[in-house]
């Protein structure tokens, strides 16, 4: 039996749990980690736990039933990154590992074990997704920096970056100087014109020669 399976009263009957809190901080001094503070106000979990490695995460879940009371399912991830749901790549080369072990052994091979299948191979992924989240932030930042230089060069355009947004921005113009636009614009600048209003022949004559340049100067 686990050392760390408590038995307690529950409703005027034993009941038996892992005491997940006490296995990771024990785990933390083995690992030379530090556990990971509950946040003020979050309603406490006994099934939970975590400890914090090297910028890294590494959670402790309880597993469920008599069979899988002493079994503590464990999962490494990186802490500080701003990915949001749709910036999670989802590549095999971001995949972190996770694995499920006994606490029914001694603290030192429970420590190897861990470090062997959750610790080591999880650092590649973990410096993939830190690669991947700097490469969002450098695209958001270039995006925001794209649509000021427009609202700069183009009094008259609107620009919208929304919130989070790095592939692209939108912009509008309507009013009586000339016909409306709408499209988009990317972190690089390149745009893509969904809708253009009415043009005069000498507008459409511009339009096209700068679109197709080729084309213009073969006329001559």
């Amino acid at each position: 039996m686990s050392a760390y399976v408590k038995t307690e009263t529950k409703y005027g009957r034993p009941e038996q749990s892992l005491d997940i809190h006490r296995f990771a901080r024990d785990l933390a001094k083995a690992i030379g980690g530090k556990v990971i503070p509950q946040k003020p106000g979050e309603i406490p979990n006994e099934r939970y736990a975590s400890i914090e490695l090297d910028g890294a995460a590494i959670s402790f879940t309880a597993g469920w039933g008599r069979n899988e009371i002493e079994k503590v399912s464990v999962r490494i991830s990186a802490l500080g990154l701003n990915l949001s749901y749709n910036d999670m790549p989802r590549g095999p080369e971001f995949k972190t590992p996770e694995a499920k072990v006994s606490t029914a052994r001694p603290l030192a091979a429970i420590a190897a074990d861990i470090k062997r299948r959750v610790i080591d191979p999880g650092k590649a992924p973990i410096e993939k997704l830190r690669e991947h989240a700097a490469a969002c932030d450098r695209q958001r930042t270039d995006l925001r920096a794209t649509a000021d230089q427009l609202r700069k060069r183009y009094p008259g355009l609107s620009v919208t970056v929304k919130d989070d947004a790095r592939h692209s921005a939108t912009f509008y113009r309507n009013d009586n100087k000339g016909p409306y636009l709408s499209g988009s614009v990317g972190p690089d600048g390149s745009a893509s014109i969904e809708r253009i209003g009415s043009l005069t022949p000498e507008q459409f004559a511009r339009v096209m020669a700068a679109l197709y340049p080729v084309d213009a100067k073969e006329r001559r």
